[in-house]
């Protein structure tokens, strides 16, 4: 499980926290290599997503297959 929250100020953000493309990226060959959805939690100052595995935001990676061609 992975937690991104993000303060400004000293105050939560009103908006969520969301991982850059490069993160969203290893993430892809973490879940890849252990064969586990990675759990994100993200989170505002009002609002927390759950989301399980990146392919919710990344739908279109890089992975491995991609080698074989």
């Amino acid at each position: 499980s992975l937690a991104l929250v993000a303060q400004m100020d000293g105050q939560w953000t009103e908006e969520v926290c969301t991982p850059c493309g490069e993160c969203r990226q290893v993430m892809k060959e973490v879940e890849s290599r252990t064969l586990h959805p990675i759990t994100l939690l993200l989170a505002s100052a009002t609002e927390i997503y759950k989301i399980s595995g990146i392919e919710t935001l990344l739908p279109l990676g890089f992975n491995t297959s991609a080698l074989s061609v």
